[in-house]
C-alpha cells in the first residue's frame, strides 16, 4: 500500500529580493497537510535592519524586526518568522486556510516588497474502499470510497497500468467505472488530492457463478445496491452499457 500523506512542508517562493526592489504584488496558492507544518517562504537573506509582518486577511500574524519576532493570538508557540523572512505556521488548522499577506518595510518605513497567497489547508485522503457489484453479461460495476479527505479524485489501475476505455466503462463520477465482459486482474483505486496519495488494498473481481442482475429484477436491484454509498453517484447515462 502507497501511502504518501505526509508532502509537507510546503515551500512558496515569492520573490528573490537583490537589495531593495519595488514593491511587486504576487498571488499564488499554497496547499499544507492538516496537522503539520506549511512554510510561506521569502528566498533571499534580507537586510537584518528591515521589518517583516505577515497577516491573513485583515489580521496581524506576527512581525520580525531587529532579528525578534512577535506573535498575535492564536498564532503564539506555533509559528515562526526567520531572518529571510518565511513564515512558518504548525500544527495547521482547516481555519488557516485563507488570503496571507507579507509586506518588508526599511528603517524609514519604505514598504519595499509586497507579496500575497491563497493558503489551503486540506485534510490527508484516507486509504480508499472498493465496493464491487456483479451486473449482467459478466460485467462489473466498481465503486471507490474515502472515509476521509478533502477535494479528493480518483484514479484506478489494472495489474499495475492505468484502466482505459477499452477495458472500462467510466462515468462522469471518476470514482465509479464498469469493468467490461471477461475483464480481470488486479484493480487498485488511487485517490489523491493536493497533499497526499493513498491507495486501495489489490481487489480482483470474479462474478463466476453469481447471479446477473437484470433491468427489471426489482427496479434494477435499487440502483445497483449503491445505497449506502456515502457519496451521491451518478450512473452511467447510457443505459445500453448495461445490456452489451
Amino acid at each position: 500500500m502507497i501511502n504518501l500523506n505526509k508532502f509537507s512542508p510546503y515551500w512558496l517562493f515569492l520573490f528573490s529580493l537583490n537589495s531593495y526592489v519595488t514593491a511587486e504584488n504576487i498571488r499564488v496558492p499554497v496547499y499544507g497537510a492538516l496537522g503539520d507544518s506549511v512554510y510561506l517562504h521569502l528566498n533571499t537573506t534580507l537586510n537584518s535592519s528591515v521589518e517583516v509582518q505577515w497577516k491573513r486577511g485583515v489580521y496581524h500574524i506576527g512581525v520580525f524586526k531587529n532579528n525578534s519576532m512577535a506573535f498575535n493570538k492564536p498564532y503564539i508557540n506555533r509559528a515562526e518568522i526567520f531572518a529571510n523572512g518565511t513564515l512558518r505556521l504548525d500544527r495547521t488548522q482547516k481555519d488557516d486556510s485563507g488570503d496571507y499577506s507579507v509586506d518588508v518595510f526599511t528603517t524609514d518605513g519604505t514598504n519595499i516588497f509586497k507579496g500575497s497567497m491563497q493558503v489551503y489547508i486540506q485534510e490527508p485522503v484516507s486509504q480508499p474502499v472498493v465496493h464491487s457489484t456483479c451486473l449482467s453479461h459478466g460485467k462489473v460495476l466498481l465503486v471507490c470510497t474515502v472515509d476521509k479527505g478533502d477535494n479528493a479524485s480518483f484514479n484506478w489501475s489494472i495489474d499495475g497500468v492505468p484502466l482505459n476505455t477499452s477495458l472500462a466503462y467510466f462515468s462522469d463520477e471518476e470514482h465509479v467505472v464498469i469493468l467490461k465482459k471477461h475483464v480481470s486482474g488486479n484493480l487498485v483505486c488511487i485517490a489523491t488530492n493536493q497533499v497526499s496519495t493513498n491507495q486501495s488494498d489489490s481487489v480482483i473481481p470474479n462474478c463466476s457463478g453469481k447471479k446477473e442482475w437484470t433491468s427489471n429484477s426489482k427496479s434494477f436491484e435499487s440502483k445497483l445496491l449503491l445505497a449506502p454509498v456515502r457519496k451521491k453517484i451518478s450512473l452511467l447515462k447510457t443505459k445500453d452499457i448495461y445490456n452489451k
